[in-house]
């Protein structure tokens, strides 16, 4: 039986990373974001569960296009457990914040994350089959 290299769980480290930074990045933006738009406006609270759902499906959908367009294979799982990466700490802050242990929503916004980060991995891994940058066509050898 062959011994696998530690070079494939470093990889998947690094993978992981990068796409949990995309995403946060992504994710802390748009709270940036649309904290300045409710500063200056006066907005009822649906609104602000509104934008909170959508800055976590942008930064688990980002994060898991990022793991997928790096993995090349199972996009599914890799954008979902990439998306869990962005999760985390939303949910700590949403802890944190809110005062409450455990809310309700919180699982409504678990399968967000996961179903967004999910999409993100198939269309990262889908990526490269449509666009592949600088491989000519015909060239699979490289991809």
């Amino acid at each position: 039986m062959k011994r696998r290299s530690n070079a494939s769980g470093s990889l998947i480290l690094k993978i992981a990373a990068v796409s949990a930074l995309s995403g946060t990045a992504v994710f802390f933006s748009l709270s940036a974001v649309f904290a300045f738009i409710f500063f200056l406006a006066d907005t009822p609270y649906h609104i602000y569960r509104l934008a909170s759902e959508l800055t976590v499906a942008a930064g688990s959908f980002a994060a898991g296009r990022t793991g997928g367009f790096c993995n090349r294979e199972n996009g599914i799982v890799t954008g979902a457990l990439c998306s869990m990466l962005v999760f985390i700490p939303a949910f700590i802050l949403f802890i944190v914040f809110s005062g409450k242990p455990f809310m309700p929503v919180f699982i409504m916004t678990f399968a967000i994350s996961a179903v967004s980060g999910a999409a993100g991995g198939v269309y990262g891994v889908n990526r490269h089959i449509a666009g592949r940058p600088f491989v000519y066509k015909g060239n699979d050898e490289n991809v």
